[in-house]
C-alpha cells in the first residue's frame, strides 16, 4: 500500500490530530512530546508536539516514522492540524508520505518470519487540492526512489554482484522514455583504458560494469550536471585486507552508485528543465592469485 492521495471527507478510522503547548488541551492528555493520547469516545487521538518554536520538518518526519512503525489500528490523519509555525500543508504532506513509504517499503530480507499486520492509513484535509497536489506527487516520487536505493543497498553481494546490479538498473530505468541508459562491459572498459577500475576488478570472478544514465531536459543548453557514484559491491580491501570488524558492512560500498541511479529515476519522473547524467562504476574488490598488489602501477 502506498500513501498517495488525500481525502476531503472523514472515514470511520481513528482521527489523529496534532496539539501544541499553549492550546486548550484535555485534562487527561499526556503533555509529553510525540506521545499519542487516545480518546475513544470521540474516535480521536491527539499527539502532543510541544512548543511551536521547536516544531520543524525533521521533528514531524521523525514522529511520523515512529508512529507508523508502531501503528496498532486504522488511522486517518488530520493534516490541517499539523500546519503550524513554519510548516505549511505541503511540508506536512511530504513528511507523512515520506515517513509512511519509508517505514512500509518492501525491502529485501532473507527472514521468513510472518510479517506484522498492516493497518490502514488515510490522509484528511479540508484544504483546496492545489495546496498539496504538487507536494503529494513529489513526495511519492522521491520516497519511491529512496526505497529503490535502500533495497539495492541491503541486498547481499553474493546476490547483487556487479553484473546483476548493472542489469537491475538497466531494467528499472528503461521504463522511462526520457532516459538513455548505456552499459559498458569489460571489453568496452578495456578499450577506454579505465585502468584503475580494471585494477580493482582483477581479483573478482565477475566482470566490471560502467553504467551511464543521461537525461536531457533542456536541449537549448550545453550545461550538464554529472553525478558519479562509487559502486564497489563488496570491498574486502584487496591485498590491503581489511580487519574482520571493518569488513562487515562493506556491501554498502556500492551505495554511491545506487544513489545516483535512484536520483535519475526521480529526475525522469519530475522532468526538470535541466541536463543531468549519472555514472556508476561497478565491481567488487577481493583477493585471488592475480589481484592487484599495493605497488602495482596501472
Amino acid at each position: 500500500m502506498k500513501l498517495n492521495k488525500v481525502d476531503n471527507t472523514r472515514n470511520a478510522s481513528m482521527l489523529l490530530k496534532a496539539v501544541f503547548k499553549g492550546q486548550e488541551l484535555p485534562k487527561n492528555l499526556l503533555e509529553k512530546n510525540n506521545v499519542v493520547s487516545d480518546f475513544f469516545d470521540k474516535n480521536e487521538s491527539l499527539v502532543f508536539l510541544g512548543e511551536e518554536k521547536n516544531y520543524k520538518y525533521e521533528s514531524l518526519f521523525g514522529f511520523a516514522k515512529s508512529f507508523f512503525a508502531s501503528q496498532a489500528r486504522d488511522y486517518q490523519i488530520d493534516l490541517d492540524s499539523f500546519v503550524k509555525g513554519e510548516l505549511n500543508l505541503s511540508h506536512v504532506v511530504a513528511a507523512f508520505v515520506n515517513a509512511y513509504n519509508y517505514v512500509n517499503a518492501d525491502i529485501y530480507s532473507a527472514k521468513t518470519s510472518k510479517k506484522p499486520e498492516v493497518f490502514n492509513i488515510s490522509l484528511f484535509s479540508q484544504a483546496n487540492e492545489s495546496e498539496y497536489k504538487d507536494a503529494l506527487n513529489k513526495a511519492s516520487i522521491l520516497s519511491e526512489a529512496v526505497n529503490y536505493a535502500r533495497n539495492l543497498q541491503i541486498t547481499p553481494p553474493n546476490i547483487l554482484n556487479s553484473e546483476k546490479l548493472a542489469d537491475e538498473v538497466l531494467n528499472e530505468l528503461k521504463q522511462y522514455d526520457n532516459l538513455k541508459v548505456t552499459v559498458l562491459n569489460k571489453k568496452q572498459i578495456e578499450e577506454l583504458k579505465m585502468g584503475l577500475l580494471l585494477s580493482v576488478n582483477r581479483g573478482s570472478v565477475y566482470e566490471p560494469r560502467v553504467v551511464v544514465i543521461e537525461y536531457n531536459g533542456n536541449k537549448e543548453s550545453n550545461d550538464k550536471t554529472v553525478y558519479v557514484g562509487k559502486g564497489i559491491t563488496f570491498d574486502s580491501g584487496g591485498y590491503s585486507l581489511k580487519p574482520g570488524r571493518s569488513m562487515l558492512g562493506m556491501k554498502f560500498d556500492m551505495s554511491g552508485s545506487v544513489f545516483v541511479a535512484s536520483a535519475m529515476k526521480a529526475i525522469a519522473q519530475l522532468k526538470p528543465q535541466t541536463n543531468v547524467a549519472a555514472i556508476m562504476c561497478i565491481t567488487d574488490n577481493r583477493v585471488n592469485g592475480d589481484a592487484s598488489l599495493p605497488d602495482s602501477v596501472w
